[in-house]
Formats: C-alpha cells, structure tokens, sequence
C-alpha cells in the first residue's frame, strides 16, 4: 500500500511538472518568437507584403504634406495613418519600413498572447489553450499577419476588455475608441460593454463612458473635419459603396445561384478585392449594409437584455463570450468579408472560452473554432494554390466549407450564450 500511494505521489508529481512545462510563459513566447520569423521569412520570400506597400505610399504621401481624404483617397479610419505613419518616421526606404512594419505587428500578436492568457487565467482556463489559438492564428492567417494591419485592432480588443475586466472603465472605453478609429469593426463592442452598467442599474455612468467613447471619435475626426468636412468621412463611403466580396456568407448562395444560372453571377475586382457582380448581386449588394445594422443592434439589445441578471465573475464572462458572438453574427450577416478576417476571431476565441464553464464544453468551442480557422486558411491557399477559383467551379465547395464552419461555431457560441444566460448565477 505505501508503494502504491508514493507511485500516486509520482504520477502526480510528474503531470504537475508536464503541466508547468505545458503552460509555461517562457516557452510559448519562445516558440510563438520563432514561428513568427518563420512566417516573416516566408512571406519576404514569395514577396506576399501586399498592403503594407499601400500602408507605405499613405504614409510618404502624409509626410509630404497631403491631406488624407482630401488629397488623396484614404480607405482607412483616422487612426490608421497614424499606425501606417510610425514605422516610416523609422524606415528610409520601402524595405525598411515594410521591416519596421512587421516588428509592430510582431508586438501586436505578443500583446494578444499576453492579454488574452491573463484575461484567460482569472476564469480558469487552461493558458495552452490560449497558446494554441495563437500559434494557429500565426499559421493559418501566415502573411497576413505581417502584411495586413489587422492584428492591432485585435490586439487593442483584448487589452480594452483586460482594463474592463479590472473595472478599469474610462482606459478600456477610450482603448476600445481608438480600436474603431483604426479598423471601425470594435465600436461594435462599445455599447455592449454598457450590459455592465446596465446590469448595475449605473445608466448614468454608462452613458458618461458612452460620451467619452464619442468624444474620443470626435477628437480623432477634427483635424480632417478643419481641412475639408466633405471628405472627412470618405472611409465610410468607400467601403459601404462595395460589391459583396466573393468570401461572404452569403456569396456561397449567390455562386451556387450562379453555377445553376449561367451569366447571372460573375467575378469583378475592385477595390483591391473580388466581388460578385450580375443582376441579383448587384440588387441584393445596398441591402446588406441596413440588414447587418439592425441584426447587430438587436443582437446588441438581446445580449444585453440576457445579461441584466448575472451576478459575479460570471457578468465578466458571460460579457467575454457575448464580444465573440458579436463578432461571428457581424462578419456573417457582412457583405465584406477577407480572409484576413480570421485574425478577428483569433483575438475573440479567449474571450468566448471564459464565458464557458466546464472543461468539455470549452473544448467544443476549442475544436469549433480552430476548425473555422483552419478551413480559413484553406480557403485563402486555394486563391494562391490554384489560381482563379470561379473558372475552375471548386471555390464554392470550399468555401462553402468555411462558411459551414462559421454557422457551426456561431451556433456553438449562441448555444452556450444562452445556456449561460438562462438562469442568473452567484458566484
């Protein structure tokens, strides 16, 4: 018997050291250092920088005294230039910059690792699984970590959420302002960090941070509004005038419309992306603007409506898994839709597996979500694997693949959602 309870004493002691080898800090930021500059190499190898040289013709064109919007079309929110505008004020050359550029955007994916696996830690879960999530997001989303800016807005997303958590309301509410300043998708979250105040029953409170986040926007817009107030807002235009990008939702119904009626649904390229055109496209296309803006707020509503009861931590984690939700119903219901957008949900996963409680149910929505990053990878390689996806008619069936691993992992966030909203819980 004593044999038998010192081999329990060992196999204890040897998961505890195999756990503190498995979660260890040190050795994540190790291997997230090393794959980054495999990523890096590999993206400066098969000159995949794309935007980053669009990011560097903004910023010479700022820095020799052109008004963005004004002088020259800007796609971006405000705060972008001055994101595009750091890494030139270091750089003297497009390589350079491109360079400068990547190193950011390293620190971006550290700041997600690091706020998402504090953020993860103070609801129990597992800091491996935070890990995973971003070793996939560096292999799965691969250059367009480097060679797009999405990884700071995702970044800004979870560091708002940490100062939220930490009741830290005015540094989270501005942090999350500026995040929409820079990529517009985060002001999503700003009325529904109000469910906290709601909640309280603090409607003046909220409303006061409310305010802040606007005045936060203001301050952003004004030097562009004294230049000229008619193109101030371009960036808002630009994007609301697209096509439906061939990636959406909806765009896999549309191309299998398509397939059944020939010359009805065909490929066009603007503004630097693919998009559907054809009668039925182009009638549905104004729509989808409306349509996403009074789906997000009713979910808005609801999400905050279910959460007016939850007592304790589990107000916090129930609001982590409603930015997740969020996030899914909004690129689901969008007409513009890139592949780069899976850096988004990479940035959410931590926050949708806090609002989950038991250990089984966190793996569901651990697989749910790595199989929707990884069918978006898959997507993405068959642009570069196999070239123009329309003309070979296999791009609908993969895509319709990713599209079904969205549905399924929406569905799995709303099912737990729900489940965690049904009753108020104490803690």
């Amino acid at each position: 018997m004593a044999d038998e309870g010192r081999s329990c004493d060992n196999d204890r002691s040897s998961k505890n050291i195999l756990d503190r080898y498995v979660d260890n800090e040190i050795l994540h930021l190790v291997i997230i250092t090393i794959l980054f500059a495999l990523v890096l190499f590999w993206t400066d190898q098969n000159g995949y920088w794309g935007d980053v040289y669009a990011y560097w013709r903004d910023a010479s064109m700022a820095f020799s005294g052109k008004a963005p919007y004004h002088d020259f079309t800007f796609e971006y929110p405000p705060v972008a230039m001055l994101l595009f505008s750091i890494p030139y004020a270091v750089a003297s050359n497009a390589e350079g910059y491109r360079l400068v550029f990547a190193f950011l955007s390293y620190l971006a994916v550290i700041a997600c690792y690091w706020f998402g696996r504090r953020i993860a830690e103070g609801f129990g879960v597992r800091p491996i699984m935070v890990f995973a999530v971003i070793v996939a997001m560096i292999l799965f989303a691969n250059y367009y970590i480097v060679s797009r800016y999405d990884i700071f807005p995702a970044a800004m997303i979870l560091i708002a959420f940490w100062f939220f958590r930490k009741e830290r309301y005015a540094l989270a509410f501005i942090i999350m302002a500026l995040a929409a300043m820079l990529k517009i998708y985060p002001i999503l979250f700003i009325p529904l960090m109000l469910c906290i105040f709601v909640n309280r029953r603090e409607y003046v409170t909220g409303a006061k941070y409310l305010v802040l986040s606007a005045v936060v926007c203001v301050i952003c817009e004004i030097p562009f509004l004294l230049i000229d107030p008619s193109t101030s807002f371009d960036y808002l235009t630009y994007h609301s005038d697209r096509r439906i990008q061939v990636e959406a939702v909806i765009a896999n119904f549309l191309q299998v419309y398509g397939d059944m009626n020939p010359g009805q649904v065909w490929w066009v390229n603007e503004y630097g992306a693919d998009h559907l055109a054809g009668p039925l496209p182009d009638a549905l296309a104004p729509l989808m603007n409306p349509l996403m803006m009074v789906i997000v707020s009713i979910s808005i509503i609801f999400m905050i409506w279910r959460l007016r009861r939850i007592e304790g931590d589990r107000l916090w984690a129930l609001a982590g898994l409603a930015f997740a939700l969020l996030l899914m119903i909004f690129l689901a219901v969008n007409k513009v839709y890139s592949n780069q957008y899976m850096i988004w949900a990479c940035a959410m996963i931590p926050l949708a597996l806090i609002g989950v409680s038991k250990t089984k149910d966190r793996r569901i929505v651990f697989v749910a979500s790595m199989a929707f990053i990884a069918l978006s990878d898959l997507q993405t390689l068959w642009f570069h694997l196999l070239g123009n996806p329309w003309e070979m008619g296999s791009f609908t069936a993969i895509q319709a693949l990713k599209n079904a691993a969205h549905i399924i992992l929406l569905a799995v966030l709303a099912y737990y959602f729900a489940k965690g909203t049904r009753e108020p819980r104490s803690d």
